[in-house]
């Protein structure tokens, strides 16, 4: 039988360094103004000698802050359906690494749950997180017992205007208003619009939508929708009805639509930009690699990481924080 090591202790790492367990805790929590180099240069090697790892549950009980940030995204895919089988959007990879750096980086971890609605109630109310980031969140999903509880919940990307509740968004009606803006300015007389509209109120998609028409209205320019989810193969799929329509340009409800919007005209023989023209949206990184690369709108990823995680540290009940959208040019438009 192999006997366990037993982990070291800071109390080991104050004897090898022969200094006091204060001081050893005060270098760890970087308070080192008092504290000479040679001193915290020992203390970290001997740290790193021993392998010491500081334990985070004591130090939660300890300062009553678990430094842990409970994410929950809703509607990123079906639990109940093999994961080979479906079609994921890559933007919650994207936002999620980008959260967990910029968690990290200011010393807090994250706790995931990508399963039911139904479940993550108790994933909540069963773990001790200083908050938590809830995606996409509409109001029916919102219980109330989590809507009163004292955990402090930031609503990201949610149009959930909830006083009690933190929030963080893009202007969604501005950005649907700059892809038709541009397509228009660049000659195109018929657009389309390719998102999950049927949603309708406050959805995501419905704003980005009701910012494109909103354009086009003043504009005297027509605008189609074509209700479908966030999917490459749904974009793929809707490029008959397009041309069908005789429609020149297309604003997207997301990158990965879009990117199966132009792999659909393409199987068609249409020319992408020649013959229509086709904006995606959040500037992921697919944006930059499909050809033709996307022309889209950034809808200000790293700002609203920040707003999130700052919103952890120093945020307030009704605190909301609009990042402002953008336009970034590329192939797929004239």
């Amino acid at each position: 039988m192999i006997e366990r090591r037993k982990k070291p202790t800071i109390k080991d790492v104050a004897r090898e360094a022969g200094v006091s367990i204060a001081t050893v805790s005060n270098v760890l929590k970087g308070k080192t103004t008092e504290v000479s180099e040679p001193t915290v240069e020992k203390i970290l090697k001997k740290v790193s000698e021993l392998g010491y790892v500081k334990n985070m549950t004591a130090s939660a009980l300890a300062s009553r802050e678990s430094r842990v940030v409970a994410v929950v995204v809703i509607g990123a895919f079906d639990p109940g359906m093999p994961l080979e089988h479906q079609d994921l959007n890559p933007f919650f990879g994207d936002f999620l690494f980008r959260l967990e750096y910029e968690a990290r980086r200011r010393g807090y971890t994250l706790m995931l749950y990508a399963g039911r609605e139904e479940k993550y109630l108790n994933f909540l109310l069963e773990r001790s997180a200083d908050a938590a980031v809830l995606v996409g969140i509409n109001p029916q999903d919102m219980p109330s017992v989590v809507a009163r509880s004292d955990l402090r919940l930031i609503l990201f990307d949610s149009m959930l205007d909830d006083r009690n509740q933190m929030n963080v968004r893009t202007n969604e009606i501005r950005g649907g208003e700059i892809a038709a803006e541009y397509l228009i300015s660049t000659g195109c007389k018929k657009l389309g619009f390719v998102g999950h509209v049927s949603m309708g109120g406050k959805s995501v998609p419905y704003l980005r939508y009701s910012g494109a028409k909103k354009i086009c209205d003043e504009s005297g320019i027509s605008i189609k929708e074509f209700n479908r989810v966030t999917a490459f193969q749904q974009g793929m799929e809707v490029a008959a009805e397009i041309l069908e329509n005789g429609i020149d340009g297309v604003v997207t409800a997301a990158d990965t639509i879009a990117a199966g919007l132009v792999d659909g005209l393409r199987d068609q023989g249409i020319d992408v930009p020649g013959q229509v023209s086709v904006i995606g949206y959040d500037n992921l990184p697919l944006a930059r690699l499909v050809k033709p690369s996307l022309t889209t709108i950034d809808q200000g990823l790293t700002d609203k990481v920040g707003a999130v995680m700052d919103l952890v540290e120093n945020g307030s009940p009704g605190d909301l924080r609009e990042i402002e959208p953008r336009l970034v040019i590329r192939e797929s438009t004239r």
